[in-house]
């Protein structure tokens, strides 16, 4: 499938298996579950989910970022999408992590339980998987979740601080028409307002929304000079009928929290302060 990514550069003066759920209230709406999960291979060549498949990380080593690599076989799911069954066997999916990830016993409860491997990898890694806030907006039957992650930051040549984010979009069509995806825009702007960059792409494989298949979800990446913004836009889709429809993305703000808690350290020499 074809990659989009946006990627926000810094000013021209800057050169250089199953996790447990975890739960966002929502306003007006019931907490929302989320699990990163291992699918099974033979479901791949079924799927349309991700348009970077898997989820995107950022490599090892300092300095700029050149590409991410991604975990290819997994990715998130909604607790509302998934359907509850009891396996037997020993391998209860077909997927290369899992036996390094995962032990299955059919004679204990929970039947799977993380490998050592998985505990040492979420206690350093951990903070990278987890979900933090989940944004919801529904626009004419068509409704776009979005869940903004925080995957780094890195320090250029200049001293200058390039911070790394990547989001999960799903797509549903709730109608009971057929539409297709057309293009996306995004805005992203300083927390006072003033504008940062923004940009507007087609997509070059037009994913399609049909009733009997009506989900769309995918991965994608950007970067930012600046640790804290708010990011908001649009879809453009098209029915059946040819009629255009503007879709909502969810507003999201997005703050790198763990820069402003080092800023502290170096500034007081203080663990103490804010998370």
């Amino acid at each position: 499938m074809a990659t989009i990514t946006f990627k926000v550069d810094p000013p021209d003066d800057s050169s250089e298996e199953i996790v447990p759920p975890l739960k966002t209230p929502v306003k007006c709406e019931q907490p929302i579950y989320v699990y990163a999960v291992l699918f099974d291979i033979r479901d791949v060549a079924l799927s349309r989910s991700s348009m970077i498949v898997g989820v995107p990380f950022l490599p090892n080593g300092e300095g700029p970022v050149r590409s991410t690599f991604n975990v290819t076989d997994m990715d998130y799911a909604f607790h509302e999408d998934l359907i509850p069954y009891t396996c037997t066997h020993e391998l209860p999916l077909m997927n290369p992590s899992f036996m390094e990830l995962m032990h299955f016993d059919p004679d204990v409860e929970p039947k799977v339980y993380p490998t050592d491997r998985l505990e040492r990898m979420m206690k350093e890694f951990g903070p990278r998987f987890e979900v933090q806030s989940v944004h919801r907006a529904t626009t004419d039957g068509v409704r776009v979740t979005a869940v903004p992650f925080f995957m780094g930051r890195r320090k250029l040549l200049t001293k200058a601080v390039v911070h790394y984010w990547h989001y999960l979009i799903l797509i549903e069509n709730m109608t009971h028409r057929g539409m297709k995806l057309c293009g996306v825009y995004w805005n992203f702007s300083y927390v006072d307002g003033r504008p940062l960059n923004e940009y507007d792409a087609d997509f070059v494989e037009t994913p399609l929304l049909p009733v009997r298949s009506p989900f769309f979800q995918y991965h994608c990446c950007f970067q930012v000079p600046v640790p804290n913004l708010r990011a908001r836009g649009f879809f453009r889709l098209e029915d059946v009928d040819g009629a255009a429809v503007v879709v909502d993305i969810p507003h999201l703000t997005l703050k790198d929290v763990e820069y402003y808690h080092e800023l502290y350290i170096s500034d007081t020499g203080s663990d103490d302060g804010p998370k």
